[in-house]
């Protein structure tokens, strides 16, 4: 709930913090260097910090990511390129699909790969990659034909409605 709050903050107010934040030069370094912190306090602060206090600092560092990454120009170049903006397009299936195939077919995959290597580190980026590549087609296809079959038919039967509503 806390970072469903922080969210809801930073969509309300990031322009205003934008804006501020591109003024300045020191800030936002500072910004960058204390969200990571706070974001990765799961393996930074685990010692010291526990509880809601984590989740809750977890919150605060993905904000502060994002209103440094709303206010940097040269990020917001990176997040324009054509490949980054299809994965944004796809998350939401990137999201469904990526546990079933890490627990389907990146075992399957791993197996048949130990043939040639059993470098056990060597074997776990090669399944992360795997898993990341299949992932990310798996929900393009998904998307195109799930999702945008479904939004066209969603918007077709709001037209239908409004129209009946608007003869009622």
């Amino acid at each position: 709930l806390i970072q469903f709050m922080f969210g809801v903050l930073l969509a309300q107010h990031h322009q205003k913090l934008s804006s501020w934040l591109v003024s300045a030069t020191f800030y936002p370094r500072c910004m960058l260097a204390l969200g990571l912190i706070l974001f990765t306090m799961a393996a930074s602060l685990e010692g010291i910090v526990r509880g809601d206090c984590l989740n809750y600092g977890i919150g605060v560092g993905a904000s502060l990511l994002l209103l440094v990454a709303f206010s940097s120009a040269r990020l917001q170049k990176i997040l324009l390129l054509p490949w980054l903006h299809h994965i944004g397009r796809v998350s939401y299936s990137i999201y469904l699909v990526h546990f079933l195939v890490l627990i389907n077919v990146t075992p399957w995959f791993l197996a048949w790969a130990i043939r040639w290597s059993d470098v056990f580190y060597g074997m776990w980026w090669l399944g992360l990659l795997m898993n990341i590549l299949a992932s990310i087609v798996i929900a393009t296809v998904r998307y195109r034909w799930l999702e945008i079959p479904s939004i066209v038919l969603g918007g077709k039967l709001k037209r239908y409605l409004d129209e009946r509503a608007g003869m009622a």
